[in-house]
């Protein structure tokens, strides 16, 4: 994320006031876990390949449904919500 580091004051001040944080397309480009330990997000929003089609196809290592459940194990482990 370009820029972080001129945000993270900001990002840090909305979280004490209340504002929760959520980080968005989960698991893709910069949305990732690393920046789960820097920045102070409630919620991760996962992005949509990761949990569409929950029947099993051919050409995909996972399944909707197993990726469904690592990314649930993900955010308990992390301290964070999946909408």
């Amino acid at each position: 994320m370009a820029g972080s580091i001129l945000i993270l004051p900001c990002l840090h001040e909305l979280a004490s006031l209340g504002i929760q944080l959520a980080l968005d397309d989960f698991g893709t480009g910069d949305s990732s876990l690393g920046n789960r330990n820097r920045f102070p997000l409630h919620t991760l929003k996962a992005d949509k390949t990761f949990i569409s089609g929950t029947e099993a196809e051919p050409e995909r290592l996972f399944s909707g449904e197993d990726c469904l459940e690592a990314l649930l194990s993900v955010a308990g482990a992390a301290r964070v919500s999946l909408p």
